[in-house]
């Protein structure tokens, strides 16, 4: 009986939900994760407005998103997406015709869990021809469900067939990412190149009891998409 007694305290003494709680950092923007098996919470605290949200849900690993303005008290659906959208040196107009060409991505793994992803190739614009960029390095460490990870920058470049490259080569790198660095350079055939840089890092890592309705939507909350032309950060 005193034993039954003992096992019984201790389970009421566990935490009702034991999860994964840390800090991720691109740039000066700083997001708290907190993830607990297939459930995601993100907040992202906005310095100024408008902005599309402020916080993302998932209750599929990341796959897809809930994301919510609390200032607005909105939320809409969105795929997949990350902390820091795609640099704009990869945007392009939609409905331009273009063709990408000379397709390279290569991958080499560094020690102490370094990976170092490369991409190079060519879009024909109808004016201008560009060339382009990127080299992803990626810290990871084995300490770490590399299943909770959030993507701090979105790495992809928005172009289909340069994409279907470099996902599988981002796919094969092991480990909880705890520091990636993305540089990215376009260069019009004639002039000068433009690189932009984005670091992130993981940092305060630490088990925690999840709040009561921390992955749930506010009933309260109203289905509305983001206006366009809103940025996300």
């Amino acid at each position: 009986m005193r034993l039954l007694t003992f096992a019984i305290a201790a389970v009421l003494a566990m935490p009702l939900a034991a999860a994964t709680r840390y800090t991720a950092t691109v740039g000066s923007q700083k997001a708290t994760v907190l993830a607990d098996g297939a459930h995601r919470r993100v907040d992202i605290p906005r310095q100024s407005q408008p902005f599309e949200f402020d916080v993302l849900l998932s209750d599929d690993g990341g796959a897809t998103f809930t994301a919510l303005n609390t200032p607005l008290k909105t939320w809409f659906r969105t795929n997949a997406t990350a902390i820091e959208r795609r640099p704009h040196i990869f945007w392009h107009e939609l409905m331009t015709r273009i063709s990408v060409r000379d397709i390279h991505v290569t991958t080499t793994d560094e020690p102490e869990h370094r990976s170092v992803i490369k991409t190079t190739f060519t879009v024909n614009e109808p004016r201008v021809t560009v060339k382009f960029a990127s080299t992803i390095e990626i810290w990871t460490t084995d300490s770490v469900d590399a299943a909770l990870a959030v993507r701090p920058v979105d790495l992809i470049t928005s172009y289909p067939e340069v994409d279907a490259q470099l996902l599988p080569a981002l796919a094969k790198v092991h480990g909880f990412p705890i520091k990636t660095v993305l540089t990215a350079t376009r260069v019009y055939v004639g002039g000068r190149p433009q690189t932009l840089t984005y670091r992130a890092t993981v940092s305060g890592i630490e088990t925690v009891a999840a709040p009561k309705h921390a992955f749930e939507r506010p009933a309260d909350f109203v289905n509305q998409p983001p206006l366009l032309g809103v940025p996300g950060k």
